[in-house]
């Protein structure tokens, strides 16, 4: 009926901060998924396929197409509610964040890593924990020396859950690579700010995402 409509649609709303995230992280995503096969995607080639974009997501919100299809088109709570939208600001956020990845310390690892090494780039996995279902989507996972590497880009201010979220990343490395937590190496990159935090998953973060969990 068309109260559920609505409300799928006002599930499927994003904000323009969350649409760069999706935008940098698709654009990422490409990028690496090109270099585990061992092609180089150019910085501009990587850039400009991000702000295309988002501009097409910013032309779906303005054109209300998510009146078709919400799962397929951007609906914007800032249009949606009449508010201010500072689009050329968004625009330059996508393109710093991707001049961020570009010249980090992460994708230089990365770029030395050898294929075969690769083992995920934003792919969509479930494992159980505990009798309960968790699904994750890391942003890249790699084999380094006798550990993995996990890094996790990030667009936005830190938060605390940052970290929860890497706890789960670690469990489930731990599941489907046989590797202990002390041999992962978790990184949360903060592409805006230049930051890379290094997360250690010890006992104590294990049981409070175990809480969280169940």
């Amino acid at each position: 009926d068309e109260q559920t409509r609505l409300l799928y649609r006002l599930k499927k709303m994003s904000s323009l901060p969350q649409m760069v995230g999706t935008v940098v992280h698709d654009a990422i995503s490409r990028v690496l998924k090109a270099l585990q096969s061992g092609r180089e995607v150019p910085h501009k080639t990587a850039e400009t396929y991000a702000t295309e974009l988002f501009d097409r997501h910013i032309d779906d919100s303005v054109q209300k197409r998510w009146l078709r299809s919400a799962s397929k088109h951007t609906n914007l709570f800032e249009h949606y509610y009449e508010r201010d939208l500072d689009v050329d600001g968004g625009r330059a956020r996508v393109v710093e964040n991707m001049s961020a990845f570009f010249v980090s310390e992460a994708f230089k690892v990365l770029q030395d890593t050898p294929t075969e090494q690769w083992l995920s780039v934003e792919a969509l996995t479930s494992f159980l924990f505990n009798a309960t279902k968790l699904w994750v989507s890391l942003d890249v996972a790699v084999r380094q020396n006798d550990g993995v590497a996990v890094f996790d880009w990030k667009t936005g201010r830190e938060r605390e859950a940052d970290r929860l979220q890497l706890a789960v990343y670690a469990l489930y490395a731990s599941h489907a690579w046989g590797v202990s937590i002390p041999h992962l190496q978790l990184q949360d990159v903060y592409l805006q700010a230049g930051v890379v935090r290094p997360v250690t998953v010890d006992v104590n973060v294990l049981d409070e995402t175990r809480q969280i969990i169940c």
